[in-house]
């Protein structure tokens, strides 16, 4: 047996081995293709419903988005109003103080001309004009008859 024989058993051992080990693996391979296709068959309703939840994940993404948009602009106009009712506040306070002196002197002169007080002694004690006072007295006199 020289070496040409042996380079030929080399190279049928070869051939033989190139042709039956893709022979004995054909059935692996095969079950391999099956066991992708039937995953790809259980995880492609998978990957739909996945997209679906992505377009609804989306779709919450933007109306949240504008809910925070409109509650933003809800607190300005709180805010702004909040300024305005401040600022009315403010002005109250300042008529109430304005206007104070000038009520509690008219409070005065009906309190002491229920108590029979003359126009006289409210020009005198509470500071009103002739024409006042007269109006107070009118008035007290109406009222207890």
């Amino acid at each position: 047996m020289g070496i040409a024989d042996v380079s030929l058993y080399l190279a049928i051992a070869a051939l033989t081995a190139a042709v039956v080990v893709p022979l004995l693996l054909l059935p692996s391979v095969r079950r391999e293709q099956q066991e992708r296709q039937r995953l790809a068959a259980r995880f492609r309703p998978l990957g739909d419903e996945l997209a679906a939840l992505h377009g609804s994940f989306m779709a919450l993404a933007e109306r949240i988005e504008r809910l925070e948009q409109r509650i933003e602009q809800q607190q300005r106009r709180l805010e702004q109003t909040g300024r305005y009712v401040d600022e009315l506040r403010l002005k109250q306070e300042q008529l109430d103080r304005n206007t104070e002196p000038l009520t509690s002197g008219y409070v005065q002169a009906l309190k002491l001309a229920e108590k029979g007080a003359s126009a006289d002694e409210l020009i005198e004690l509470c500071g009103l004009t002739r024409g006042e006072a007269e109006l107070v007295t009118m008035m007290q006199r109406a009222q207890r008859r």
